[in-house]
């Protein structure tokens, strides 16, 4: 019996090892097909509803100039994800819309006026080529504390499921037995 517990811990293990490895494996492969750092984000604000939605997962595309990025009001100018200039941790993604020196004059779908100052070239991060409605809010989620909790909870019950699981059969056996 204590054999089975030892197998049971390691295929899960396993497993665990197995996902992780995935994991970091298509997010690598993917910074390298979409020649970028941040291949997927999650859409925070509502500022380009109705084309993306808070919750949504965008693709982007990276490692292009500016003649590949197309500038037009909505809906057939690129949506661009750039680097805010005053705080360049901070990610922005609305649509090109013009041209300006050195840049691109930018404005959310669902803003009336165009962004403040033109991005500069070396701020844009890329364009986005697909959307996956909805999916974000699972990212969403887990960044708030109850989100964490509920997530290291389910890893730990996977972890010890087994030993969940058998405690719960021996007791079965043990009041069946009496």
């Amino acid at each position: 019996m204590e054999k089975l517990k030892s197998q049971e811990s390691v295929k899960t293990i396993i497993i665990l090892a197995i996902i992780l490895i995935s994991t970091v494996g298509f997010v690598l492969g993917l910074r390298a097909v979409l020649k970028n750092e941040f291949p997927l984000m999650v859409v925070f604000s509502e500022s380009m509803i109705p084309t993306l939605n808070v919750g949504d997962i965008i693709v982007i595309q990276g490692g292009l100039n500016a003649d590949e990025i197309t500038v037009a009001p909505a809906p057939n100018g690129d949506i661009i994800v750039f680097r805010e200039p005053g705080d360049p941790n901070d990610f922005i993604v609305h649509r090109a819309i013009d041209k300006a020196s050195g840049g691109f004059v930018t404005k959310g779908d669902n803003n009336p006026y165009p962004d403040r100052d033109p991005v500069p070239e070396n701020n844009i991060i890329g364009k986005v080529i697909y959307r996956i409605p909805l999916l974000g809010y699972l990212f969403l989620f887990l960044r708030t504390p109850l989100g964490l909790i509920v997530f290291i909870t389910l890893i730990l019950i996977f972890m010890f499921q087994e030993h969940i699981f058998q405690r719960k059969e021996k007791i079965k056996n043990q009041n069946h037995n009496n």
